[in-house]
């Protein structure tokens, strides 16, 4: 089967001496680099789902709450990035929350201009906004799978990380799981795969082998689409 998989760990990203640890920079490209194109793809966890929360947790604020945003707050998120990409942080759920976040901005702007009930329609997408959030990182997540042309995830997360942060990760891929064949032609179709914890990287690379050579040995793309979501 033609198809990636998709490693989320908690190392830091950057290249090391066997394979390269992506961050959000990598996630967000519209064009993949051949050059740089693997088969087993490593992602930080904090490209996704950062564990510093406070950039999510004042999304949250703002939107529920009205108070004018400080102009620099969109540079406050917290996911690690390489450093070859500079300083500026970010992660898929960050983006995610605040997109989400602009969206509600422009509909209560919309309602305004129409001369409807502005005051309803804010309390009304302030009470949403959690719910709305998230569905928009699930709907993000998917699309990112696509994009990359992933057909398995394994999530692995480092023995000394706290364990509700483990719990919560799972969480949220478990809900993605739940949702993405909803997601009519943003579905991805990709599989979870049992997650793991590791004390050492090496435990992680040998995992993502085995599962590597699993899709190799599954129907190529082309076949018929029922047959081919049978496997996956």
């Amino acid at each position: 089967m033609d198809g990636r998989l998709l490693i989320l760990c908690d190392e830091l990203p950057k290249d090391y001496e066997r394979y390269s640890v992506k961050d959000v920079y990598y996630l967000r490209s519209e064009i993949i680099d051949p050059d740089d194109n693997p088969d087993q793809l490593f992602v930080c966890w904090d490209a996704i789902i950062p564990q510093d929360r406070s950039f999510i947790e004042g999304c949250m604020h703002y939107a529920t709450t009205y108070e004018q945003m400080p102009v620099d707050f969109r540079l406050r998120e917290t996911g690690k990035i390489d450093g070859k990409h500079g300083n500026i942080k970010g992660s898929i759920q960050e983006d995610s929350y605040i997109h989400a976040y602009d969206r509600n901005i422009a509909l209560i702007r919309s309602a305004v201009q129409k001369g409807e009930d502005a005051s309803g329609e804010a309390m009304d997408l302030a009470v949403q906004y959690p719910m709305q959030a998230t569905q928009q990182f699930l709907e993000d997540f998917s699309s990112m799978l696509n994009r990359n042309g992933i057909v398995r995830v394994l999530a692995t997360h480092k023995h000394d990380v706290d364990n509700k942060v483990v719990q919560y990760r799972n969480a949220l891929l478990e809900a993605w799981q739940n949702q993405d064949r909803f997601m009519r032609e943003n579905a991805s179709y990709v599989k979870l795969l049992n997650p793991m914890v590791y004390e050492d990287f090496g435990q992680v690379y040998v995992r993502a082998l085995d599962e590597i050579m699993k899709i190799y040995s599954l129907p190529i793309f082309g076949e018929e689409q029922s047959e081919e979501r049978r496997y996956v």
